[in-house]
């Protein structure tokens, strides 16, 4: 079974009960998230023995990334970059 469509939806879904403006869309083993000023990119990688999902957040010129163990961690992550200030 193909989860990134899945959760591409679940984000789609999360963005609107979080009252969030962003476009998702999937391609390959990553979905990418535009809101504002900054890129989210949710990349599924099932070989990686640290985590299945890397979460890259892209502020302007910088790229952070950070693992992420579930679908849970996914969802966390990506409302905490978007409504923490400190993200920016």
């Amino acid at each position: 079974m193909d989860m990134l469509p899945l959760l591409a939806r679940l984000l789609k879904e999360s963005l609107a009960l979080w009252a969030h403006e962003a476009s998702v869309s999937a391609t390959g083993n990553q979905i990418e998230i535009a809101a504002n000023s900054k890129t989210i990119t949710v990349h599924f990688d099932p070989i990686s023995g640290v985590a299945h999902w890397w979460i890259a957040v892209s502020p302007g010129n910088s790229v952070r990334l950070r693992p992420a163990a579930s679908v849970l961690g996914v969802l966390s992550a990506v409302r905490r970059h978007l409504e923490d200030p400190r993200n920016e």
